[in-house]
């Protein structure tokens, strides 16, 4: 009886295996220690369960919703996700455990009256755990390849919470679903009865597949036109800094061709002794000449565009705007991400700063050489402040804002951090992604 109920058990560990997933780039501490963790805990877990059932004799299903209690403190405090994400993954994963488990028990039924027996029950469990595996080692692929890119996108809060309750409602309809011992002997002579209810738990599990393949592919289309816009957003930033320098190069080339004459004219007041004559045609030659539109504070021509769009920004707001920046001339990321993060920063910035009393925004990028990338900002702002979760969520609309969770989520992806804070009426953020050695040398710094 004892292993009987430790197959009915172990199923926990391709399931852990599955939750663990899609999970791969928000392990906290990488997979190899990660999976030993979990593998070692729910594996004793399987023994201490499968020991308590038969000495104080519990069902099979009596231990289960503790047991995956604990399993998901175990699984939460491995996994750096946000909760929403986490919660989301795990039920989802006991939806489809809690499908197979009563396809296993229909199964078993109609394999013969022995059923309820202790052979019969034993049959189920490996039923059950041959059907877990089956299944979960190629999702186990298909979640750590496709999976990690779902979780890894910024996703506000509310998506990832309909998708939990979605996912709890699938494995709380199975759980009420899930034939008693004693129906499952009524049901056994009548084999039509538990064909039904067979066929309806195959087609919750087609639901449950077309349900996340439905989900993935609304996650990467959101991404795609997130992508999209950023990189239309630095087509036009760069629009402009391109319009703004030719509008420069214009003015600049009219003045050098004004000042031939000009010269002219100051010669012949000077030869005159006309000093004030002079001196007034000199300070209105010093008004009329071009102002530079574009400041050079790097040489990586997209950033530049960005710095120089939030510049002009500023100057029409009036608010004190500070930059520095020092990069070596080869980046390990792309332009988009680059830009998509600053653009992100300086954004949210542009827009707290508004509402301060003394409105400033200053960003430092620079990369040095201990090899990681910075990018650091702080602005002012009216001290009101919108957290949802743990997360600063947008002050300017309904919901909570993408914006700095795009920066976290970008950060990741290069293995580094974004962290945000505020204290009084100064908001930080600060992002840290580490480079390859060959990446970091002397930049331009402006």
């Amino acid at each position: 009886m004892f292993w009987r109920y430790v197959l009915a058990y172990l199923i926990v560990i391709p399931t852990a295996m599955l939750c663990l997933a899609p999970m791969k780039n928000q392990l906290r501490y990488g997979p190899g220690r990660t999976h030993a963790i979990v593998m070692s805990a729910v594996t004793v877990m399987s023994f201490v369960t499968a020991w308590l059932s038969m000495k104080c004799s519990f069902g099979e299903n009596d231990l289960l919703i503790p047991l995956l209690l604990i399993c998901f403190v175990l699984y939460a405090w491995c996994v750096r996700a946000p909760f929403s994400k986490k919660i989301g993954a795990f039920l989802l994963v006991q939806a489809l455990l809690s499908i197979l488990s009563n396809i296993a028990v229909c199964i078993n039924v109609l394999m013969g009256p022995s059923f309820s027996s202790e052979a019969g029950q034993m049959r189920s469990s490996v039923i059950h755990i041959c059907l877990g595996c089956g299944f979960m080692a190629p999702l186990t692929f298909v979640f750590n390849k496709f999976g990690s890119r779902v979780v890894d996108q910024p996703m506000r809060q509310r998506g990832w919470g309909i998708f939990t309750l979605l996912s709890l409602g699938l494995f709380i309809l199975n759980l009420l679903l899930r034939p008693a011992q004693g129906g499952q002997e009524a049901m056994s002579r009548d084999s039509s009865i538990i064909t039904i209810l067979l066929a309806s738990f195959c087609i919750l599990l087609a639901i449950w597949s077309l349900y996340l393949i439905g989900f993935y592919y609304n996650i990467m289309d959101t991404k795609k036109a997130a992508e999209l816009s950023a990189r239309n957003d630095m087509l036009e930033l760069q629009a402009y800094q391109f319009d703004s320098q030719q509008r420069y190069l214009k003015v600049s080339e009219r003045a050098r061709h004004d000042m031939r004459h000009n010269l002219r004219t100051l010669s012949g007041l000077y030869d005159a002794g006309d000093y004030e004559a002079l001196g007034k045609y000199l300070h209105q030659m010093e008004n009329e000449m071009p102002v530079k539109e574009i400041f050079t504070y790097t040489d990586h021509t997209a950033l530049n565009a960005v710095l120089n769009f939030y510049a002009h920004t500023s100057q029409l707001n009036r608010v004190d705007y500070q930059v520095k920046v020092r990069l070596p001339d080869v980046l390990p990321l792309s332009d988009v991400d680059l830009c998509s993060m600053v653009s992100n920063i300086l954004e949210n910035a542009s827009i707290a700063s508004k509402r301060a009393e003394e409105p400033s925004i200053s960003i430092t990028i620079l990369a040095e050489e201990g090899g990681q990338l910075y990018i650091v900002a702080e602005n002012t702002f009216d001290g009101y402040i919108r957290e949802k979760g743990g997360t600063y969520a947008s002050t300017n609309r309904k919901g909570g804002g993408i914006g700095l969770a795009s920066v976290a989520a970008t950060a990741e992806k290069y293995g580094g951090v974004a962290q945000f804070s505020h204290e009084g009426k100064t908001f930080f953020s600060n992002v840290a992604i580490p480079l390859a050695d060959e990446f970091v040398g002397e930049g331009k710094e402006a």
